[in-house]
């Protein structure tokens, strides 16, 4: 509950007492690494796309090579890398790519030479 993380209400702020079993659930997240402002880990939603990501993690820096963005995803098996091209997406010319819990975006940077 929002007020109990907020501290803003007492109402569901529950007393423990000795032997009580304390559940934590694992929280799920994307990670962004690479040419993005703030890269790092973001709370996963069932809403989240590449684009939120990005967006969560301030945007693609200068440098970004928005036309190859890999995100890697754990399936059964190993590892698959699916390579986007996130300025299509921006343009509206293909679907913002969902994305799953614990997908990593990788960002790389555009070479000048």
């Amino acid at each position: 509950h929002e007020e109990l993380l907020s501290g803003s209400s007492e109402k569901f702020n529950i007393c423990v007492k000795d032997q009580d079993v304390i559940n934590v659930q694992p929280v799920k997240s994307v990670y962004v690494t690479g040419e993005v402002k703030k890269p790092g880990s973001f709370p996963y939603n069932k809403d989240m796309t590449l684009l939120r990501a990005i967006t969560l993690a301030g945007g693609f820096d200068q440098w970004a090579k928005k036309d190859k963005v890999d995100i890697l995803r754990e399936e059964k098996g190993g590892q698959k890398t699916l390579q986007v091209d996130a300025t299509k997406i921006e343009k509206g010319k293909i679907p913002d790519v969902p994305l799953m819990p614990n997908d990593q975006i990788v960002v790389r940077e555009r070479k000048f030479f």
